[in-house]
């Protein structure tokens, strides 16, 4: 099986805003060592979970209610009808982001996403604010903590080139890039150079996405013709390896394609952007 593992960027490429700077800048988003090692249960059980959602709900709760200008990004239902297909075609989704409150993403991704709780509750959340020096890399340490987790979790061995890695920021892109991770730049804005500012809105990305899992598909599709090609062939030798079967009683497997909407690679846009203050890398 085809299977593919979306490592998410989460602000400014599943939320429209930087929901991590939003709640810092505020005495709400006031964090201690002790809180975020307990964070670290975001990605344990339900029981888990559910204690953590307890012990941290008044602090939740403030910080919630700083996003009310805060919704997806791209056109109603994209990224709710995205995961959830990414899910139910066998893929695994995962958020890497620096921001540092799990639980405000996971109320995001219930309340402003739509997703189900059992959606949610599948997607494992890597955060925090990087260590002195791993800018440079991106979010590749990111990346390989996510993949050696989700290795742990389900016992599976994960190459590189089933990762589809998708963040606003060119640098983490090309950073992923370079460590041989392919990258979709979810750009945020079409650069206006005459004028010197964001523009217009691109999300073009979503295409790039929706081909990725396209291809996934048609993998799986010739792989599923090939096993049952060789099952009819296994079978026509055991009913009689030196007799020709009658043609009505055998069926041939017809060719099945899916149209290839972009290359199979997806590389950086070559649009470039203009960093607005504050912009994350």
């Amino acid at each position: 099986m085809s299977q593919l593992y979306f490592f998410l960027d989460f602000d400014l490429t599943i939320a429209n805003d930087r929901i991590s700077d939003i709640i810092a800048s505020t005495q709400a988003g006031t964090l201690d060592k002790h809180e975020l090692e307990l964070m670290q249960a975001v990605n344990g059980t339900p029981e888990e979970l559910k204690k953590l959602e307890q012990r941290f709900e008044k602090e939740t709760h403030a910080r919630w209610d700083l996003l009310d200008e805060c919704f997806p990004r791209g056109p109603e239902d994209e990224w709710k009808n995205m995961i959830l297909g990414m899910i139910e075609e066998g893929h695994r989704v995962a958020i890497i982001s620096f921001c540092s409150y799990p639980l405000i993403m996971r109320r995001f991704l219930i309340e402003r996403v739509n997703l189900p709780l059992e959606i949610v509750n599948q997607i494992h959340i890597t955060f925090g604010i990087p260590s002195a020096g791993a800018k440079p890399e991106g979010k590749v340490n990111y990346i390989l903590e996510t993949k050696k987790a989700l290795e742990e979790k389900y016992e599976e061995t994960i190459s590189l080139e089933q990762i589809r890695y998708v963040d606003d920021s060119k640098l983490n892109c090309e950073a992923a890039m370079g460590a041989g991770i392919s990258s979709i730049h979810a750009i945020m804005y079409d650069d206006d150079e005459e004028n010197e500012y964001y523009d217009e809105r691109n999300d073009d990305f979503f295409m790039d996405l929706e081909s990725e899992r396209d291809m996934a598909k048609e993998e799986n599709t010739e792989e599923e013709m090939e096993a049952q090609e060789e099952e009819n062939d296994e079978g026509i030798e055991e009913k009689n390896p030196n007799q020709v079967s009658d043609a009505s009683t055998l069926r041939t497997v017809g060719v099945f394609s899916i149209e290839e909407k972009l290359n199979p690679i997806i590389n950086i846009s070559n649009k470039t952007t203009t960093p607005s203050p504050g912009q994350n890398v």
